[in-house]
């Protein structure tokens, strides 16, 4: 069923709630205007090959549970980046299962975190970037997950509790507990390099 444009009203210019009611036409739209952005997130997180096959699963979702949106939004964005967080929770699971099952496929030195590389090199902490990875994976994984959709995707308030499926003030308390962490954990880091 396409949604009926009103005259003059052209496709791009629909709302994002009108868009995700108009079909596969409406999806189209959603996909040009969201694309980049929920790139950029996922490949911050999972690096950018893994990211490609993220942003069409949440896409192919986004349409089969496009009932769901909630009209009020203005933007689709953050419900997108709730769904590919989604997404990359149930493949950390999978691959924590996978693991702990064949745990000769466990590489002893460890694996690089080819995201979080990235997301650190492009913050320009090249200098301190082990004490940095070291500082966000021993985060929660709820403080975690804030921290990264924050940085990585530039929500915050509202914007940043649909994504992670809770209200904006419990992703508040969990992005400012994020960055107090980080601070202190990094702060001695970072002033030994000042000092150097």
């Amino acid at each position: 069923m396409a949604f009926p444009q009103t005259s003059g009203q052209s496709e791009t210019a629909r709302t994002d709630a009108q868009l995700l009611a108009g079909g596969t036409a409406g999806l189209r739209i959603l996909y040009e205007r969201y694309f980049d952005a929920l790139f950029r997130y996922a490949a911050g997180r999972v690096g950018r090959q893994a990211a490609e096959d993220v942003v069409a699963e949440t896409f192919l979702i986004a349409f089969t549970r496009r009932a769901a949106f909630d009209p009020s939004h203005v933007s689709a964005l953050p419900w997108l980046i709730g769904i590919a967080t989604n997404l990359l929770r149930s493949q950390r699971r999978a691959e924590r299962k996978h693991l702990a099952t064949d745990p000769g496929r466990i590489n002893p030195r460890g694996a690089p975190d080819l995201g979080l590389d990235n997301t650190i090199s492009r913050a320009d902490a090249v200098a301190v970037r082990g004490a940095v990875m070291r500082a966000v994976r021993r985060l929660g994984p709820s403080e975690r997950e804030a921290f990264l959709v924050h940085a990585l995707a530039g929500l915050e308030g509202e914007e940043l509790g649909v994504a992670l499926g809770v209200s904006s003030s419990a992703a508040a308390v969990r992005l400012h507990r994020a960055r107090t962490k980080l601070r202190m954990t990094l702060e001695p880091t970072i002033r030994s390099r000042e000092e150097d």
